[in-house]
């Protein structure tokens, strides 16, 4: 009837308005979001940085300055480096107990410098000039067995992480970030320094390093502790 078809025409018409001003808002909202998006660039906003990870770039190259987080509760108090001795043991022939100046420059074993970046589960990375000793140097020292499949790193806190007998060759025990002496805060006297590893694993105040027959998969995947 006359009357429905009037009342079909005016729905529909209503509708296509909608629909239409639907289409308006959207349009407006992605030229919204692409401007954004190049302002947000051109000015190099945090997000115009992020990594693969997400994660945004925060004082790279700053030797100290960077950003610091521990996990939960793992917070000692400053370390004596008088005192302090890194222990390498668990299957290796010839055990070992160092000192700070055995890891130092002139000590006994040659330093090297990696450049590497900290990519930290709170949202940040840095990337910084690490300097300090190759852990795979510590491991020929203390004679390591045949068949090892992990190395757990303990720090002063009782915190630990386990690592893959294969990432050995590019681990470094850092005692240098840039050209500063590494501070309290960053894991003085030493701290793993694990390329591609989130910052949870680069345990800081590391005082043991435990060669294992096991594989570095028996942990959970993130530390409790």
């Amino acid at each position: 009837s006359w009357e429905y078809t009037k009342r079909y025409r005016t729905g529909f018409r209503a509708d296509r308005r909608a629909a239409l001003q639907l289409m308006g808002a959207v349009t407006v909202g992605a030229v919204a979001w692409g401007i954004t998006e190049t302002v947000g660039k051109a000015f190099t906003s945090p997000g115009s940085k992020r990594r693969f990870t997400g994660s945004h770039e925060r004082g790279s190259f700053t030797g100290n300055r960077f950003p610091s987080t521990s996990w939960i509760n793992d917070d000692p108090e400053p370390i004596d480096r008088a005192n302090w001795k890194l222990n390498i043991v668990g299957e290796v022939h010839d055990p070992l107990e160092l000192t700070f100046e055995d890891l130092s420059q002139g000590g006994r074993f040659q330093q090297f410098e990696q450049v590497e970046t900290l990519d930290c589960t709170g949202g940040w990375y840095s990337t910084q000039r690490w300097k300090g000793v190759r852990v795979i140097d510590l491991c020929e020292a203390a004679g390591m067995n045949v068949g090892v499949r992990s190395l757990t790193f303990v720090a002063i806190t009782g915190y630990s992480r386990r690592m893959p007998v294969g990432d050995v060759a590019n681990l470094l025990l850092a005692t240098q970030v840039g050209d500063e002496p590494l501070s309290h805060r960053h894991g003085s006297p030493v701290r793993l320094i694990a390329p591609n590893r989130r910052g949870f694993e680069w345990v800081k105040w590391v005082t043991s390093i435990t060669v294992n027959s096991s594989p570095a998969w028996l942990q959970l995947p993130f530390p409790i502790e």
